[in-house]
C-alpha cells in the first residue's frame, strides 16, 4: 500500500511539473512563416548586474508547433511566461532593430538598449535569425 502511495505521488509530481506556462496561446505559429514576425526564431538574453546575479532573463522560442517566452526581471521583480512574457517581449522586439548581417558590438548595443539595461555587468545573447546559423555572443563590461 505504501509503494502505491508513493507510486501515484510521483505521478502527480511529474504530471504538474510537466505542465509548460511557457506556451503562448494568443499567437498561432501557422498564422505566419518562421522568423517572419521579428526577423529570428529564437532569442535568449541574459543581463548580470553589480548586484544582481541574472537581474534579467528573457527567452523567445519559435518552433513550427507553439511560441515559448519568458521574460524575468528581478530588479522590479516582474516575472512572465506565456502571453504575459510575449505581451512585454513584444513591446521590447518593436523597439530592436537587429539583423543577421549586423555588427556582434552593434548587436549586443542594440539588444542593451530595447532591454533599457544600460548598467549591466555581463549580457549573454543568443539569437537564431531566420535562415542563418545560432549565433552565441557574451560581452563582460
Amino acid at each position: 500500500m505504501r509503494k502505491l502511495c508513493v507510486l501515484v505521488l510521483i505521478s502527480i509530481l511529474l504530471l504538474v511539473g510537466c505542465t509548460n506556462r511557457q506556451i503562448v496561446k494568443n499567437l498561432k505559429v501557422d498564422e505566419m512563416e518562421l522568423g517572419e514576425r521579428y526577423g529570428f526564431t529564437m532569442l535568449q538574453v541574459s543581463f548580470d548586474t553589480a548586484a544582481i546575479k541574472e537581474a534579467v532573463v528573457s527567452r523567445y522560442d519559435e518552433k513550427t508547433e507553439q511560441i515559448e517566452a519568458t521574460y524575468k526581471n528581478r530588479v522590479d521583480h516582474v516575472f512572465l511566461e506565456g502571453d504575459q512574457a510575449m505581451e512585454k517581449l513584444d513591446s521590447i522586439f518593436e523597439e530592436m532593430e537587429i539583423d543577421a548581417k549586423m555588427d556582434d558590438e552593434d548587436l549586443i548595443k542594440e539588444v542593451a538598449k530595447a532591454f533599457q539595461m544600460a548598467e549591466y555587468k555581463v549580457l549573454k545573447l543568443k539569437v537564431k535569425f531566420k535562415g542563418y546559423e545560432t549565433k552565441e555572443l557574451m560581452l563582460t563590461k
